[in-house]
């Protein structure tokens, strides 16, 4: 953990994510949303280094499992189910 970034727990970290991190603290980036959320290897990875975010998935075991360790790890994550077929589920974009 030499650049301050916290790792968590997956076994695979994308390389994407450490300079996706860095630059996002650069820029005071602390909200994203991700589409095609899953079970939450991103979503927890962002979170566990302050960054808040809307996780969507279509899949409603992903998404139960997701809330599930938002929950036990008191991450700021907000799973929802979604369809990409419908529009966001936010009013005029993320409030």
């Amino acid at each position: 953990m030499k650049s301050g970034i916290k790792s968590t727990n997956q076994t695979k970290l994308s390389l994407e994510r450490k300079p996706a991190i860095h630059h996002m603290k650069m820029n005071n980036v602390n909200r994203i949303l991700e589409l095609g959320a899953g079970y939450g290897r991103d979503s927890t990875f962002f979170a566990s280094n302050g960054i808040e975010v809307e996780a969507l998935d279509y899949s409603i075991i992903a998404i139960e499992l997701l809330d599930k360790i938002t929950k036990e790890k008191r991450l700021p994550i907000k799973p929802q189910i979604f369809d990409v077929k419908r529009a966001l589920p936010f009013p005029n974009g993320i409030k």
